[in-house]
């Protein structure tokens, strides 16, 4: 396997149920947001306390225009605001309007419970940024780029486990379409 840039999909967003509503575009976003929430992150880290990325209150943010949405996944303008107050609906995303002119603050969040949250919020999918950086693939829907993710890290696995290989040694994943019609 070669080394290359990815973008986390999180597990939760599909194992738990209380995000089955939630769209695959808007789960696509989630990625995306919490991507760059990380390099927020890796920014305050370096420029400590003096790190543009943290609001009055402490807070770590990230910032992305609606434009810069649109052109990374191909769509719409009112298909990016729809998709984040999805999010905020679902208690994924914060939204703080700075005024006219200027991008929002973006504070993707995690699903915790205070007390138990049943899934591993930080196992993923991998998908990797050519999918996003790449021409030839800008046209891919977002169910198609998911279904690659999901298919890769079956595949990965089935690699690292040797578990599935056929009578040539060439090795292959097991994915039902059923279980993929679950996504």
């Amino acid at each position: 396997m070669t080394k290359q840039r990815f973008t986390k999909l999180y597990k939760f967003l599909f194992e738990d149920s209380t995000f089955n509503k939630l769209s695959i575009k808007a789960k696509l976003l989630y990625a995306l947001l919490t991507e760059r929430q990380n390099l927020s992150k890796l920014s305050a880290k370096q420029h400590g306390i003096q790190s543009q990325f943290i609001d009055d209150n402490g807070r770590l943010f990230s910032i992305y225009t609606n434009k810069e949405l649109m052109n990374i996944i191909n769509i719409s303008e009112p298909t990016v605001i729809n998709l984040k107050k999805q999010l905020i609906a679902f208690g994924l995303l914060e939204e703080i309007r700075l005024g006219k002119n200027k991008p929002n603050r973006l504070y993707p969040k995690k699903p915790y419970d205070e007390y138990f949250y049943v899934h591993d919020v930080d196992e993923f999918y991998r998908l990797p940024h050519s999918l996003f950086s790449n021409p030839k693939y800008k046209n891919l829907k977002a169910e198609t780029i998911v279904a690659y993710a999901v298919y890769l890290s079956r595949y990965e696995y089935s690699v690292y486990k040797n578990h599935f290989s056929d009578k040539s040694g060439e090795i292959y994943c097991h994915f039902s379409n059923e279980k993929m019609a679950e996504f």
